[in-house]
């Protein structure tokens, strides 16, 4: 499971338990590439001239025309713009900053200047470097020349220079490289800067109070932060004390996760964001919430005159600083150098400390031996629980519960840090229902009555903030609340789709004409991955275990009748639960028969060949060789020869009778009128059935093709027409099976005739 079985493990009912709005995401400077140019070379550029050369400046919005001439055209480019304070110009070239010592050249947060949106004519959604993403250096795409130039064109976005780069697309990666003195490794070529004037993304931002300020718990402090933009989103979080070093209005931060970006800690435990620009909020640490598009911002947006207001109200004793930065980077976090340094605009108010509250709710939920024993009871509820224990099944149950522990240890303020995914990116695709999250927080529930925890979710109970916190992440989790938007919630899902496949296991096992195809099969198993296949086909968030169906159905030798027999069984049991279809998707249930349908080819074996097809005549004591083919060399096979009395030939198949009403074709006495002498080139002493006696059908034996081939010789011995057959050894018996109309059950091929005269 992308790994989605090690998500399954790690996210589903671990970050169920971590508090709203955890943050944890990487900072890569290089966005997704999806150009591809089928041929580039080494041809570097023989004598590259930038125009305009000199600085220009412009607008916000203006757009700036760059040309780029002398290049090769078999060559793959990069255009990338830098900020002015990462770059010094000499001429037409560059020394450059490296300051997270990759050994590349650092564009810095140009995108919040001015974006790429032209290249040789073609429009661009807005771009710091193209093309974006990452590229295979062995085989790097990049921007073409035609006639030996690149154009582009360049838009303003606020206040700042910067300098756009063209650079061969060809070193180890494909970043600019550069050397330690940050001269560039590979040609490249830079062009006049630009300075966009104006639209300032703050102008003059201060912080009221900018000094501490002290509160008890449920106290409040009210923030204004002037001096913005007010066509800029920002966003506002705290960050507990711990992991900022404040200096003015600005911060040095900690990335202990080291993902490129501030992490705030457990601030959710000592204060809340209560109310932003006059709206009330349910209490939050980060404002906006959740994941963002930095290349369509959302956020906090100042009114007109550049303000933003907040109400931080507190939880439990300790410290945390406010802190608003423009949400426009790489990611919606707040993206920080090597040294905690932000590369994007910010602002620190005055820290606020909480007095009270006593210890840390960790502490007061009795530390790490109690709150491993509530986990402990939550996994034995859960593994209990048919409506959601499917989804934990391959789980390293230890490491799930170690997960939880400090899950839930970092969001009561315990210390811990937690290392997963964020609520909203661990559920993504996993189509949670409604019925399945209440689920969830009813084995927590079950789990604290039965440990003897009191809850209330009043607020009147030491467990309270917790349940609360758990409850409150049902948006970030929940992506099908009504269960209809993939085929298996809609099936009714895991409970439902159980159901289905007992009923069709139970109609199978009455069905002579298959049931001995599964007389050794660990039910239990089978059961389990039916519903697992399902589950995948139909959307739900499983992974099918098994082997595919061409291989887990090789050598048995299975029937257009077999398969028949299924389809049959199938439908019986749907209609002995009243579930409708009519395959023509006007049902829930049809796109599910049409997939299984679309199986048949994996599982219908193709149909052997006999030769000779028609009717022999010899004499007595002759002999006529006949050859099989079309076989598979895993399947055991039988062939006997019947008296023609006793059989009716349509083509290759035969009716049969069953004098003895056991279920089975009788030969007849065939052996009066000719025997099978040899098998596969060995002598046989002469036999009307080979192998001849019983036999295991659990473990049959028989006759294995070599090559998809069987040879048989048969020998006269007295007068009278016998035909051969042969079939498939592995039903309920070692004869070969017919129903009440005397068609075979089981896969069989009638050979021609012989008359011996």
């Amino acid at each position: 499971m992308k790994n989605r079985t090690r998500r399954l493990q790690c996210a589903t009912v671990m970050s169920v338990l971590l508090l709203a709005g955890a943050v944890g995401c990487g900072n890569n400077n290089e966005p997704n590439n999806t150009d591809n140019n089928p041929t580039t070379n080494n041809t570097t550029m023989d004598n590259p001239v930038v125009s305009p050369s000199s600085l220009t400046t412009a607008g916000v919005g203006d757009v700036t025309e760059y040309k780029v001439t002398g290049l090769d055209d078999n060559q793959a480019y990069r255009i990338t713009l830098v900020v002015a304070d990462n770059v010094t110009v000499s001429g037409a070239s560059g020394t450059f900053v490296d300051n997270d010592e990759n050994g590349a050249a650092d564009a810095g947060a140009s995108e919040e200047i001015a974006l790429i949106t032209s290249v040789n004519g073609a429009d661009q959604d807005g771009a710091k470097t193209v093309p974006g993403g990452m590229d295979d250096p062995a085989s790097p795409s990049g921007v073409f020349p035609s006639g030996g130039e690149i154009t582009l064109e360049v838009t303003g976005v606020a206040a700042g220079t910067v300098y756009p780069v063209v650079y061969h697309n060809g070193g180890d990666s494909t970043f600019l490289e550069i050397d330690e003195n940050g001269a560039p490794t590979e040609t490249h070529v830079v062009g006049g800067g630009l300075t966009i004037e104006g639209g300032d993304v703050t102008e003059n931002p201060m912080a009221s109070p900018s000094t501490d300020s002290t509160i008890d718990v449920d106290g409040t402090v009210d923030y204004t932060v002037s001096g913005l933009n007010p066509e800029q989103a920002y966003r506002i979080t705290l960050v507990v004390d711990g992991n900022v070093t404040v200096s003015g209005g600005a911060g040095t931060f900690v990335d202990n996760d080291e993902n490129g970006a501030a992490d705030a800690g457990a601030s959710e435990n000592v204060a809340l964001i209560t109310s932003v620009n006059g709206e009330a909020q349910d209490g939050a640490k980060t404002v906006p919430g959740g994941t963002d598009d930095p290349a369509a911002p959302s956020g906090v947006f100042p009114s007109d005159n550049g303000e933003i207001t907040l109400t931080v109200t507190g939880v439990a004793a300790g410290t945390v600083y406010p802190v608003i930065y423009h949400n426009g980077g790489e990611s919606t976090f707040l993206e920080i150098d090597s040294n905690g340094a932000p590369i994007e605009t910010h602002l620190v108010a005055g820290g606020v400390t909480v007095e009270g509250g006593g210890d840390s709710l960790y502490a007061q939920l009795g530390g790490e031996a109690a709150i491993r024993a509530v986990l402990d009871e939550f996994i034995v509820e859960v593994a209990a629980d048919d409506r959601i224990n499917w989804m934990f099944a391959n789980s390293d149950l230890d490491m799930l519960k170690n997960m939880l522990h400090d899950q839930v240890c970092e969001a009561t303020g315990g210390g811990c840090t937690y290392t997963g995914e964020d609520m909203k990116t661990a559920h993504t695709g996993m189509a949670i229902t409604d019925a399945q999250f209440d689920a969830l927080i009813e084995d927590f529930l079950a789990a604290l009555d039965t440990l003897g925890v009191p809850y209330a979710l009043d607020g009147t109970e030491t467990i309270d903030p917790l349940l609360m916190a758990l409850v409150g992440m049902k948006g970030d989790i929940v992506e099908d609340a009504a269960g209809d938007m993939v085929l298996f919630n809609q099936l009714g899902g895991y409970a439902a789709v159980g159901v289905v496949v007992d009923e069709i296991l139970s109609v199978v096992a009455a069905d002579t004409r298959i049931n001995g195809f599964f007389a050794n099969t660990d039910l239990m198993m089978l059961r389990a991955l039916l519903i697992e296949q399902i589950c995948e086909a139909t959307g739900g968030y499983c992974v099918y275990s098994g082997r595919t169906m061409l291989e887990s159905h090789a050598g048995l030798g299975i029937s257009e009748g077999h398969w028949n027999a299924f389809i049959e069984d199938t439908l019986t049991a749907l209609d002995n639960l009243g579930i409708p279809y009519a395959l023509d998707g006007t049902e829930t249930i049809d796109p599910l028969l049409v997939a299984l349908v679309g199986m048949k080819g994996d599982i219908v074996e193709e149909a052997p060949v006999a030769s000779p097809d028609t009717t022999t005549t010899i004499a007595t004591a002759g002999t006529v060789d006949y050859t099989f083919t079309g076989l598979s060399d895993m399947q055991a096979y039988r062939i006997t020869l019947v008296v023609d009395g006793n059989i009716t030939v349509n083509g290759d198949q035969g009716t049969f009778v069953d004098n003895d009403n056991n279920g089975a074709a009788d030969a007849g006495a065939s052996e009066a009128t000719a025997l099978i002498t040899s098998v596969n080139g060995t002598s046989q002493a002469g036999a009307k059935t080979v192998p001849g006696g019983g036999d295991d059908p659990a473990a049959p034996s028989g006759v294995f093709p070599s090559g998809g081939e069987i040879t048989i010789t048969v020998t006269g011995v007295a007068a009278g027409t016998v035909y051969p057959v042969l079939y498939h050894n592995g039903g309920s018996s070692t004869f070969l099976e017919i129903d009440s109309n005397g068609a075979p059950i089981e896969t069989h091929l009638v050979a021609g005739g012989v008359t011996v005269q």
